[in-house]
């Protein structure tokens, strides 16, 4: 698979590496999904990139983050 196919999703979105990731991945990637675990009100969500609530420590909150991805942009390829 390309990676101009690929859906991902990144955790830390609000962080410097993970930041740089989402940069990097949403010119080359199909969809990017970035995780935050509070989500603040001045988030813009571009075109093919989102960032959404999942705190990674509550199985309940990584199940909707997971449902949510799937049924609003499909299969997930890379989590990182």
């Amino acid at each position: 698979m390309k990676l101009n196919e690929m859906n991902v999703v990144i955790t830390g979105a609000n962080g410097t590496v993970a930041s740089e990731l989402i940069s990097f991945f949403t010119n080359r990637a199909a969809f990017v999904v970035g995780t935050v675990r509070q989500l603040s009100e001045n988030v813009e969500n571009e075109n093919n990139s989102a960032i959404i609530e999942m705190d990674p420590l509550e199985h309940y909150s990584i199940g909707s983050a997971i449902g949510w991805i799937n049924d609003e942009v499909g299969n997930i390829h890379a989590w990182l």
